[in-house]
């Protein structure tokens, strides 16, 4: 005991004479508090030697400490026991700050400390200690001069199948069960939120309530801290309220935890689904903290972030959802920052009202996997944060007291970087600084000097560079997502492989600037001058371009997908060879433009006149076409697929063999075209002009999936597929029909009066051909289908051989299977042979039609008027007759074997 009495006191004697070697200091007071607190933490043991070290540089590079340029060549192995007892003695004001730093300075002078000295002297105060940087030391306890950059390209990681393999408890809550009275010594919270707090992408054990079980699990309380995840995806403050008040209170809370925001703020535009106003999600959570005052436990009420609040320096995966259509981000972000004013309010109240929207600005890793839901990361830290929240109001209920560890906040040892965002650095002189991949996102530089400085590397998002001179300044590589560039000196800037994405460039003077390879999806260029401007390779996807004079640029390659080319003469200068491919041309003056093997896919050409344009080798799938005029020819066997046809005229043109799948045809003239083989898959025709396919040619044209209500079908409808389409209604009356298939359709109500629906005996001769014999009947079918035949229309009659040929006679029929036919019309009709397996017939009508060797085993006929019908040979094999009306038919050699015979008006009647 004595001896460590006396190395105190020599310790301390020696530190003193240090003191009257050194002085004074002037700039002692400038030491920050994260540096007393790592001198304590060091100590204590709590942090490592070197991360001490590190808060010393720090002291050094911004000139707190004094090093002369001439220092002792001392060799320390390891600081001395006796340095750390001195920032002990600091940590806990035993010695002054002015006694300690004058100490370290001699120290680090005499060699006793070595420590690399950055050339952060060259940069000025306002720079090196901007207000970012000052909070982010604080934040962190850390100089925070070192950022690991590398992060940017790296996106996080997810697992899209966990959601679906979560386990739901019987409460309907995600994790183990739990009971509904509480077990004794249990302090139980719940946390409550929507998909952020249920858990997105990740396992059952990763979600942020999961992460907080296993805190409270690693240490001694003497108590059992229950954490329950109550997490609802798509759930906000309404929600959340009616879930405490009508389930939560029944199960014994001790605390409940919310991490809110997003979902009040604002759903998927999509989605069409309100929020609650500001003040219904003030008032929600006003009332869940009086709720649970009411009924004795406690609250915390916490405002989450998403991808864009706060300082967080964003991954260039995260960047894309801040350009998005998905949601409305500045409602969000003022909504957000609504709800963080009222927190002192809800403080009152609640036991605890939090903003945490920068709880994850200083994570130098991915941690959004989209808007606001993070990766595993993004949940620990926020565990950890509702770790400390929590971990208090515990102590205070329990009277367990137990201090918290401190917490390493992650950070990587990267390049020493300069670190600005979201700082006002307005009319300041950068001339001649390295400012290499600095970041300086959501800063303002309005009217500063930044020609000498050298910026390989830096990062602007967000940045105003307003009435900046960039003029023949190398911004290569560079991100500029959403900066403004009003006013700024552009000319001969080559942003080649730079990120512009939603970046304003309006009213500037671009004239030879560089924009090779640039992603400038978004952006706005409306009003520049793009003289010269070489945009080779660049993506332009929806960009705005209005008034600007795109003819004299370089557009080799250049993307305008969804582009508005309003007012623009595209057959001049360079435009006559850029690529259009989902471009909006349909306000472009085209009257010269030449169209001819280009890729117009994607593209919107509504509303114009094109029949004098050469189309026949022009891609056109996913085109809008609407309300245009087409040229006469040039369209059979092309790709139409997902084009938009609304209003188009497509009269007298031959567009055989097309391919229509999930094309539009609203209020379309198709009179007179030649449809023949074309493909109308999954296609609603329902609204074509006229609602009528009289004077079309639709041989062989396949319908399946497709919608056909209500329309007037051809007098000839040879070998089509209707299968599964939407046909109700649909009039065939008259028709002759010959080889369609129609299972699965709906035609309720549909009219086939006096329509010809009787197979067709065919025949077919294969020259040479006796190898025939040697097949199978499917074999044999699927011959005859290379002459144009479905499989399921065909019977085959007969095979003979005359000579070394084969003379094969078949049927071809109308297949009806499982088809819904409720209430249609087969009055007089024509139906020998046709297939109607399993089909719906309730309530039709087959009065006088002719029936014979129809093939109903199945079929439901309930109710069906069969009044005078020729049913000679028909087979009804266990066909529902319930009620139907037999008067006067002829079922001479039907098959009647287990059919339903409680009919009506005939002696095979029960």
């Amino acid at each position: 005991m004595n001896h460590k009495i006396n190395n105190r006191i020599i310790i301390f004697i020696f530190i003193s004479s240090l003191l009257l070697f050194v002085p004074n200091l002037a700039y002692a007071e400038n030491v920050p508090d994260w540096v007393k607190n790592n001198a304590g933490w060091w100590a204590t043991d709590a942090i490592s030697e070197t991360e001490f070290v590190n808060a010393i540089e720090f002291l050094v590079n911004d000139d707190i400490i004094q090093v002369r340029t001439s220092s002792s060549n001392v060799d320390s192995q390891g600081i001395p026991d006796w340095v750390k007892n001195t920032a002990g003695w600091w940590a806990t004001d035993a010695i002054s700050e002015t006694e300690f730093v004058n100490a370290i300075e001699f120290l680090v002078n005499v060699g006793i400390i070595q420590v690399d000295k950055t050339s952060n002297s060259e940069y000025p105060d306002w720079l090196i200690n901007n207000t970012s940087w000052q909070k982010a030391r604080e934040y962190t306890n850390s100089d925070y001069n070192n950022f690991d950059t590398s992060y940017f390209n790296d996106k996080a990681t997810v697992c899209n199948q966990c959601e679906s393999e979560s386990i739901l408890n019987n409460f309907g809550f995600r994790g183990p069960e739990i009971s509904k009275e509480k077990p004794d010594n249990t302090f139980r919270i719940f946390a409550i939120g929507g998909s952020s707090t249920f858990g997105v992408e990740v396992h059952d054990d990763e979600t942020w309530p999961a992460f907080l079980q296993k805190k409270f699990d690693e240490i001694e309380l003497g108590i059992n801290v229950e954490v329950i995840n109550a997490g609802i995806s798509a759930a906000n403050s309404s929600t959340e309220r009616k879930l405490i008040e009508n389930k939560i209170v029944d199960l014994e809370p001790d605390l409940i935890i919310t991490y809110d925001g997003w979902n009040d703020a604002g759903y998927p535009i999509s989605w069409n689904r309100p929020s609650p106003s500001i003040e219904e999600s003030k008032n929600n959570w006003m009332e869940i903290c009086k709720f649970a005052n009411k009924h004795n436990f406690d609250t915390i009420i916490t405002i989450q972030p998403i991808v864009g609040t706060g300082n967080r320096i964003l991954t260039e995966h995260e960047i894309v959802y801040l350009t998005n259509d998905t949601f409305n981000m500045q409602e969000l972000y003022m909504k957000l920052e609504e709800y963080a004013k009222y927190l002192p309010v809800l403080d009152k109240v609640c036991t605890k009202a939090v903003d945490l929207r920068e709880m994850f600005d200083y994570i130098q890793q991915p941690v959004y996997v989209d808007w606001g839901h993070p990766e595993k990361i993004g949940y620990k830290i926020i565990a950890d944060n509702m770790f400390e929240l929590s971990l208090s109001i515990i102590s205070e209920k329990t009277g367990i007291n137990y201090k918290n560890e401190v917490k390493e906040y992650p950070y990587n040892l990267g390049e020493f970087t300069i670190y600005a965002p979201g700082v006002d650095f307005s009319e300041r002189d950068f001339g001649g600084l390295d400012l290499r991949n600095a970041i300086f996102d959501n800063s303002d530089f309005s009217y500063s000097k930044l020609e000498d400085a050298e910026l390989d590397g830096a990062r602007f998002v967000g940045a105003n560079l307003s009435n900046v001179d960039f003029k023949e300044k190398d911004l290569n590589g560079l991100s500029f997502v959403g900066a403004k560039f009003s006013d700024a000196n552009l000319v001969n800037t080559n942003f080649e492989n730079a990120n512009l994405v939603e970046a304003d460039l309006s009213q500037n003077d671009l004239t030879g600037t560089k924009f090779i390879n640039t992603n400038l999806s978004e952006a706005d260029l409306s009003g520049s001058n793009l003289t010269n401007a070489d945009f080779t390779s660049a993506d332009l996807t929806n960009a705005n371009i209005e008034n600007t004079n795109l003819q004299d640029a370089k557009l080799e390659n250049a993307n305008f997908k969804y582009v508005e080319f309003t007012n623009i003469d595209i057959s001049k200068g360079s435009l006559s060879k850029a690529t259009f491919k989902g471009a909006d041309l349909s306000q472009a003056i085209i009257i010269d433009a030449d169209f001819s093997n280009k890729d117009l896919s994607y593209t919107n050409l509504s509303g114009h006149d094109l029949s004098s344009h050469d189309l026949k080798n022009t891609k056109l799938n996913v085109a809008n076409l609407s309300n245009t005029i087409l040229p006469d020819h040039g369209f059979s066997g092309k790709d139409f697929e997902y084009t938009i046809f609304d209003g188009a005229d497509l009269s007298n043109k031959d567009m055989s063999k097309a391919n229509f799948q999930y094309a539009s045809f609203d209020d379309t003239n198709l009179e007179g075209a030649d449809l023949n083989s074309a493909k109308f898959i999954q296609v609603d025709l329902s609204k074509i002009k006229n609602k009528s396919f009289e004077g079309i040619n639709l041989t062989a044209a396949s319908f399946a999936h497709s919608n056909l209500e209500g329309l007037r079908m051809p007098m000839t409808v040879i070998n089509n597929n209707f299968s599964n389409a939407e046909m109700n209604k649909s009039n065939f009356s008259n028709s002759i029909i010959v080889g369609c298939l129609l299972g699965d359709s709906q035609l309720k109500n549909a009219n086939f009066k006096n329509a010809d629906i009787s197979g067709q005996v065919l025949q077919s001769v294969y020259e040479d051909s006796l190898w025939l014999f040697d097949l199978t009947y499917l074999e044999l079918q699927e011959e005859l289908m290379s002459e144009g035949f479905a499989i399921g229309i065909l019977h085959i009659q007969d095979m003979e051989q005359n000579g070394n040929d084969v003379h094969i006679s078949f049927i071809v029929y109308n297949n009806f299977v499982y088809a819904k036919l409720k209430n249609a019309d087969f009055q007089n009709a024509s139906l020998w042979y046709a297939n109607f397996a399993n089909a719906d017939l309730r309530n039709a009508n087959f009065s006088g039609a002719d029936m014979r060797e129809i093939y109903l085993v199945g079929a439901n006929l309930e109710g069906a008027n069969l009044e005078g019908a020729n049913l000679e040979g028909a087979n009804l094999e266990g066909a529902n007759l319930e009620g139907a009306n037999l008067e006067g038919a002829n079922l001479e050699g039907a098959n009647l074997e287990g059919a339903n015979l409680n009919c009506i008006n005939h002696e095979i009647c029960n």
